[in-house]
This record gives structure tokens, C-alpha cells and sequence, in this order.
């Protein structure tokens, strides 16, 4: 996602691409069998993705920073560290991966908010 594909979001369109890149990201770090460091990281990543408002996952690089090159995704998994840090390194129990947008919800989009 680029800043001026970002920019022509709607505030929706914004929530569900956040949401669909947090659930994207927890399936791909999900194992049924994680080393104990992983397994505790992918635990922080499920949590924080489950209670932080969708407000606190913002492309900030680019107004900041000035990173115009860098996606809203590559923006996202380095402020995840920020975003999460109150999770981090909690003895957290095994967990599925994060489901954020039901699949219901997901059917009903058009095509357009299905792209994003």
C-alpha cells in the first residue's frame, strides 16, 4: 500500500486493510509447534493484535519520516514493537491465530474493499 493509494481510503477501507494485515501476519507466524521465544512473540503479536484500537497502527513514516518508498506494511511491523511493548515479554498462554474480520463480513465487501 502506497501514500497515495493510503490517502484515497476511506476510514473503513483503513481498518480493514490494518485488520487484514494483523491477521495475514499472525497466520504466517503460526505454528503448531513454536520454540518457547517464538511461540511467546507470536503469543504478544495475537494479543496485542486483539485489543489495540485499530487507531494505534498508523503509516506514520511517511508524514514523520518522509519515507515515501516505504509501504503500510513495512510501517507497521517496525512500530509493532511500540504499538505492543506492554505485551511483550509476558508469560502468555498458547493461542490460535488472530481472526479480526469474520468470514460473513468478509463475503459481504464488494470487490474494491476485498483488493485492498
Amino acid at each position: 500500500m502506497t501514500p497515495y493509494k493510503w490517502c484515497g481510503l476511506s476510514d473503513g477501507q483503513r481498518a480493514l486493510y490494518i485488520k487484514s494485515f494483523l491477521e495475514t501476519t499472525s497466520f504466517a507466524m503460526y505454528r503448531r509447534e513454536l520454540p518457547d521465544q517464538a511461540q511467546q512473540d507470536f503469543s504478544a503479536w495475537t494479543v496485542c493484535a486483539e485489543t489495540k484500537p485499530i487507531e494505534s497502527w498508523q503509516p506514520l513514516g511517511w508524514t514523520i519520516k518522509g519515507e515515501l518508498k516505504r509501504t503500510a506494511a513495512s510501517q507497521f511491523v517496525k512500530i509493532a514493537s511500540i504499538v505492543c511493548k506492554e505485551v511483550r515479554g509476558k508469560d502468555l498462554k498458547k493461542r490460535p491465530p488472530v481472526k479480526l474480520v469474520l468470514r460473513s463480513a468478509w463475503q459481504s465487501l464488494g470487490l474494491r474493499d476485498r483488493a485492498i
